[in-house]
């Protein structure tokens, strides 16, 4: 972090980025350079709300993009939202934020795909145990290693599909990608 703890808006988008992305509950606080406030809270690493400039919601999104820098500050588990925003997935509107085509991005489609992994990782990985012991960690670390590098699977059936064939027998990669798939829907989580 820079020596007077001011980032620019790129590092600044990046930071709130890095926190979706650890499945972070908090709040965080942006005070600007130009001396204007911004409060972004996330659940479980997805943006719930948002509020710059007295705009909340999308109509928070042009003031935030005229930043020029600021310092941010995290609140873990702070979550005072007020009332609901209905606002676009978390991937899209950091794709937004970062000036990237949110519909048509790779980075946003590999952003989702990675939030959503951090988000379900503790069902697929305890899953994975079942048949791989202690080599489950490792297999799902190098799987979001290639993710991240755009080498590895895009959605999220795609990456239970491919920690099955992780799996020597076909039974036991059918067993577990039936396992995740309904501990997942148990849980609201999506897989296609």
């Amino acid at each position: 972090m820079p020596r007077d703890g001011i980032l620019n808006y790129d590092a600044l988008i990046q930071e709130v980025r890095r926190l979706c992305l650890e499945a972070r509950t908090g709040t965080i606080f942006i005070a600007t350079s130009e001396n204007h406030a911004v409060r972004i809270v996330i659940q479980r690493g997805a943006i719930t709300h948002v509020v710059a400039r007295g705009q909340a919601g999308m109509a928070a999104m042009a003031p935030i993009k005229e930043i020029s820098g600021g310092r941010l500050t995290y609140s873990e588990g702070a979550i005072d939202a007020g009332k609901p925003q209905s606002l676009p997935t978390t991937s899209e509107l950091l794709a937004m934020l970062s000036g990237e085509d949110p519909t048509s991005s790779v980075g946003a489609a590999i952003t989702a795909l990675l939030t959503h992994l951090q988000q379900s990782r503790g069902i697929i990985e305890a899953e994975l145990t079942e048949y791989l012991g202690p080599m489950a960690a490792m297999v799902c670390d190098e799987m979001v290693a290639r993710i991240r590098q755009g080498k590895g699977p895009t959605t999220l059936t795609a990456a239970i599909d491919h920690l099955a064939g992780e799996l020597s027998d076909p039974a036991k990669a059918i067993r577990f990608k039936d396992s995740v798939r309904e501990r997942l829907k148990q849980n609201g989580r999506v897989t296609a």
